[in-house]
């Protein structure tokens, strides 16, 4: 009956579309970044954080043109936030569907995410001055009322909430922080930190994973980082990543230590001319998008 129902609400209100799959890692650079790198300045990077995604989703292989790596693309949709240096910290400012081909979005009049559904999920999305709050209830848990909204049922629990907020920026050191939560009975809580840093001559995304609700030393999971730097051979820029996690003896061990370098074109558009693996990275399951 939900089926019927949201398949019929989803074709009456204007306000309802169906977002298409995303599936160029390698966007061209925009005016604002070459000017940057005409400076000597290297583009600015950015930190995914995939929220919600399906414990049980079929997967499709989609080969990157660029570098000539594969990556696996979840057929189901999730939730992607999307922090970097100068976004605006706001619902439009930093979340986005992905792979959302077929999810139902439904958006305000300034075209701001508002709800999100498909055939097992609904997202609601809401922010209130400081915290941007993502819900995640079961579609059996929900209603379409005649507008076309969904509505968790009276009694309905939610599965998960994500909470993501900015942490007081440091302007003269280059540095903006943002603290990300994630509540959930099933799978515990955890609580992520990116750390965004910008000098002349590098910028850089440090991540932290916390097992719980805290940034506790003694809970750090895993931390990663990305880095770029001006290549000196050529108009573009060499990116450095690193993955470390944490051992059974509570030391932190190296997995990935991975060194590109990319040629931008005039137009923006970037290639992959090197790449030298330190540490061969472990095999990724999902899309992770880290050019």
């Amino acid at each position: 009956m939900w089926h019927a129902a949201a398949c019929h609400a989803a074709e009456a209100p204007s306000g309802f579309v169906i977002e298409q799959s995303r599936v160029d890692l390698t966007p061209p650079l925009s005016a604002e970044e070459m000017q940057r790198l005409a400076a000597g300045t290297p583009p600015r990077v950015r930190a995914c954080r995939i929220i919600f995604a399906d414990a049980y989703p079929g997967f499709f292989t989609y080969r990157c043109a660029d570098c000539g790596g594969t990556t696996c693309h979840r057929t189901s949709p999730s939730v992607q936030f999307n922090f970097t240096q100068n976004a605006k910290f706001s619902v439009a400012g930093l979340v986005s569907p992905t792979e959302a081909e077929g999810m139902r979005v439904l958006r305000g009049p300034d075209g701001v995410i508002q709800q999100m559904a498909n055939m097992k999920e609904c997202y609601f999305f809401s922010q209130a001055k400081e915290v941007i709050v993502v819900e995640r209830y079961f579609a059996f848990d929900c209603e379409t009322t005649p507008d076309g909204w969904m509505k968790p049922l009276a009694g309905a629990a939610c599965q998960t909430r994500f909470e993501a907020r900015e942490l007081a920026p440091d302007p003269a050191r280059g540095i903006r922080s943002f603290q990300c939560q994630v509540f959930s009975e099933n799978q515990g809580n955890m609580t992520c930190l990116e750390e965004f840093q910008d000098t002349k001559g590098r910028v850089q995304v440090v991540g932290h994973n916390y097992k719980g609700d805290k940034i506790d030393p003694e809970t750090l999971e895993s931390q990663d980082s990305l880095q770029r730097v001006f290549w000196k051979e050529g108009p573009g820029y060499r990116q450095i990543v690193k993955q470390e996690v944490r051992s059974p003896d509570g030391t932190l061990q190296l997995i990935e230590h991975t060194i590109t370098s990319w040629r931008v074109d005039k137009d923006g558009s970037r290639k992959l001319v090197e790449t030298q693996k330190l540490v061969a990275p472990p095999q990724r399951t999902e899309a992770e998008p880290v050019h």
